[in-house]
C-alpha cells in the first residue's frame, strides 16, 4: 500500500501518497457525494480508499477493475433495514459490515474471499452469534464474532482461512 487517508474534523477525508487510478484524490479533500452526510470512517485500500458515510451507506475512489469501488457510487446494504457500520479494504476486496451481525463484500473474487457479493452471516448465526468486525484481505476476508471466534473465507495458502471454520482464540 502506498497511500493513506485520514478523516478530517468537517468529516470530509484526505489521502496523501501515490494517486495511481485516482485513490487518493490527489491529495484533495474528498467530499461525500451525498447530501447532507458526513464520513465517519475511512480505510485505503491497494488501488482504492473507501469511506463510511453516517446514513449507512459507503462508496469508494480509485480503481474498479473488479468492481471493489462500485462503480465509483454510494453502496447500500442488500439487507433490508441494515446499514454499514465498518467499511474495510484490501487488495481488490471491500467489505462491510452491517448493523444486523452480517457483512457483504464487492469486488476480487478469485479465491472466494468476496463471498461472490452475497450477504455472509456467521456460521454460528441460529444461535444468534454476530460479526463484529470485518477485515478484507488481498486473498482472504475474515471476520470477528461477539463470542471471540474468527471465520474467514477465501484463500487458504498458509492456513490463513483456518478451513473456513470458526477458530476461537
Amino acid at each position: 500500500m502506498d497511500h493513506t487517508c485520514a478523516l478530517t474534523s468537517e468529516g470530509w477525508y484526505e489521502c496523501v501518497g501515490n494517486n495511481n487510478y485516482g485513490k487518493s484524490n490527489g491529495g484533495n479533500p474528498k467530499s461525500p457525494s451525498v447530501k447532507g452526510v458526513t464520513y465517519v470512517q475511512v480505510v485505503a485500500g491497494c488501488r482504492h480508499s473507501c469511506a463510511l458515510m453516517s446514513n449507512g451507506g459507503y462508496e469508494c475512489i480509485g480503481r474498479d477493475n473488479f468492481g471493489q469501488s462500485n462503480g465509483r457510487k454510494p453502496k447500500y446494504p442488500s439487507e433490508k433495514g441494515a446499514k454499514y457500520v465498518q467499511v474495510s479494504s484490501a487488495g481488490m476486496t471491500t467489505c462491510a459490515l452491517l448493523s444486523n451481525g452480517a457483512y457483504e463484500c464487492i469486488g476480487h473474487n478469485g479465491n472466494t474471499q468476496s463471498n461472490s457479493g452475497k450477504t455472509k452471516f456467521p456460521s454460528m448465526a441460529k444461535y444468534g452469534e454476530k460479526y463484529i468486525e470485518v477485515y478484507a484481505g488481498a486473498r482472504s476476508t475474515c471476520a470477528l464474532t461477539f463470542n471471540g471466534a474468527f471465520e474467514c473465507i477465501g484463500g487458504n495458502d498458509n492456513r490463513m482461512s483456518n478451513d473456513r471454520k470458526p477458530k476461537f482464540p
